[in-house]
């Protein structure tokens, strides 16, 4: 949302510590373990679909190209992705 552009510490923003927690996240997968990402605002859509969570690195990167978006609409994301937990997504 606008939000995520605020300041909060140290002259961060909502969003730099939000993709800082997605990545440390990351960081302690297991090659083995899947991740998916989801960023939403007032659509969504997948920065990093259901994959091993093998390129740690690469997966950062499509992190730190969420922007800050609009709204906070986080129910149909959900209601639209939840499939891709279950079944042959994994």
């Amino acid at each position: 949302s606008g939000s995520m552009s605020e300041i909060v510490d140290d002259g961060e923003t909502n969003l730099d510590l939000a993709v800082a927690a997605a990545e440390n996240a990351v960081t302690e997968l297991r090659n083995k373990d899947y991740v998916g990402v989801v960023a939403f605002d007032d659509t969504y859509s997948w920065v990093v679909p259901i994959t091993k969570a093998e390129d740690k690195d690469g997966i950062k990167e499509k992190i730190e190209t969420i922007p800050e978006g609009g709204g906070t609409t986080i129910k149909p994301a959900i209601i639209a992705n939840a499939p891709a937990l279950i079944g042959d997504a994994i």
